[in-house]
Parts: structure tokens; sequence; C-alpha cells
């Protein structure tokens, strides 16, 4: 039928004909699966991806359970990151330790969006996901993820472009979940943790070496011996928890991690996890991940 020949129908007549031509008419495509396996561009720079490892993790910060897949140009151990209190931070290290690239996802429970990004080590850049690309999940539950993640076409980028296509289909491994509660208060770690706490608050650089693990506490004297020491450490004061609570926590052989909340030494309420490593026979403070909240 032709436009000439529409114009001759009654009007309501017409629109619903046209209605349905529309509704019959072929949509485009979705982008074809990358050939040759997963991909991150950024100019001319391009990581493919042939290993996988998903995961179950806590999100400290909203004490929720997070679903993520890392995607790496490298040989990885899933099975021994999952031993690891923070199996994703694990992995990551250990592809860049291979000079490796890696992609990070996390999918959120609805399915909807993905946040995370692409790392790559020889050379350096980095690119940071969140609301970009199309998601696609086919399945998403404590076991598995299935699903793609993917650019249907190049993006701008500055002066540069980038593009990805990201299919995953992994099973999700949860071993940092498990171990031995940990009390609120902490437990033994969270008897140290006060005295970190206190250490803290007087920026008593010779209190905090007793309680930090061997990997800070040479951070700490780097800061002294440039004699800059309480101007480094007023810094890093402020993502400390000043005043809150330990609220528990997990024991995991030589390491612990606790969950705490409270406010930190700009005033602000935040929430995170601290983590512990047994040297020597007793319980080190590692690193501290806070970060603010506004529920």
């Amino acid at each position: 039928m032709t436009l000439r020949s529409l114009a001759r129908l009654p009007f309501a007549l017409a629109l619903l004909l046209a209605l349905t031509a529309l509704a019959a008419a072929p949509k485009p495509a979705a982008k074809a699966p990358a050939k040759g396996g997963s991909f991150f561009r950024l100019d001319k720079h391009k990581s493919t991806f042939s290993h996988a490892c998903g995961f179950r993790v806590k999100d400290g910060a909203r004490g929720e359970i997070q679903r993520i897949v890392i995607l790496s140009s490298v040989p990885v151990d899933c099975a021994a990151a999952d031993a690891e209190l923070d199996p994703k931070e694990a992995l990551e290290g250990a592809i860049v330790a291979k000079n490796g690239a890696y992609a990070s996802l996390t999918v959120s429970a609805d399915g909807q969006r993905i946040e995370g990004g692409w790392v790559s080590t020889e050379p350096s850049d980095a690119f940071s996901f969140g609301g970009q690309g199309v998601v696609e999940i086919k399945k998403s539950d404590d076991s598995r993820l299935e699903g793609r993640y993917y650019t249907p076409h190049p993006e701008p980028f500055f002066d540069k472009t980038y593009e990805f296509d990201l299919p995953f289909a992994i099973d999700l491994l949860a071993g940092s979940l498990s171990g031995t509660p940990l009390p609120q208060g902490g437990g033994e770690p969270g008897k140290v943790y006060e005295a970190y706490r206190k250490a803290v608050a007087k920026d008593d650089e010779a209190g905090l070496k007793k309680v930090v693990t061997k990997e800070r506490a040479v951070q700490l004297e780097g800061w002294a011996s440039g004699g800059a020491f309480k101007e480094v450490f007023q810094g890093q004061k402020t993502l400390e928890l000043k005043t809150g609570t330990v609220t528990g926590g997990l024991l995991k052989e030589n390491r612990a991690i606790l969950d705490v909340e409270g406010k930190d030494y700009d005033g602000d309420k935040v929430r995170g996890q601290v983590f512990f490593l047994r040297e020597d026979g007793a319980w080190k403070v590692g690193e501290s991940r806070l970060r603010p909240v506004f529920d």
C-alpha cells in the first residue's frame, strides 16, 4: 500500500495500518559477539581476555554481598584467590605481577548496571566503568553469572576512542565469606584495633609501629626519616575511624577482617573494613578501607 492510497482511507484506519507496518519492520540486531574472545580497547591499546574468575564478596561499606567477575589476559588461579579475605585484590595483584591486563566487573543486584574498570600493566593504562555500554544478564544467582557487557560502537574519550566486548559465563566462588565469625568488638583483633586507634589519635609513631604490620611499619619509618611524619600522617589520619564501633568480623587462619562504622576525623559518617595479619604470633593492623555513607 502506498502513501497516496493511505491518504484515501479514514484517518483512524490509516493510522492503524501505519503503526502495524512500523511494528512489523525488522529491528536493528544487537552487536554480534566479538570474534576472537573478549577485549577492551582504548585508542591503539587493546587487551584481550581468555581467562576468568567469579566471586561473591562482601562490600564492607554497604554490608552487601556483591557478585564480581575478573577477566584476565594471563592465566589465573581462582581457587588461590578465593582462599584470601579479599579475592578481588589478590587476583588483581597476581595479574599485575605477571604484567597482564584485566577487566573487573561488579554486577548490581538487579543486573541492570555494571561497575569496575580495565587495567593494563604494560603499557600502563586504566579506564573506569560506570554506566557505559550495554548490560545483558542471562543468569545471576549465588552460584553463577552469565551475560555480556559491550559497547555497540566505539565511543569518544577526549581525543581517543574506546570500545569493549566482555562476555562471561562463570561459576561464583565464595571462600572469602567463610571463616570464624568475630563478635561485636572484634575479639582479640578488636583489642589491637583499639590500641591502634589510640595511637592514631595521639599521632604516636612509636605506638603505631607496635600494632601495625611490618609493611606499614616500613612506610611509617619512611615518613619519619624524611622529617615529615606528622605532616604526612595528618593527611592519612583523615581516612581513619575517630569514633565508632566494631560491629563484627571474620577470622580466617592468620588473617582477620573487622567490620567497623562511625565517624572519621573530618566528622563524616563512614563504614568499612579493617584488615589484620598475624605476624610473629601477634595480630597487626593492615589496611583500612572506610567509605562515607549517607543512610
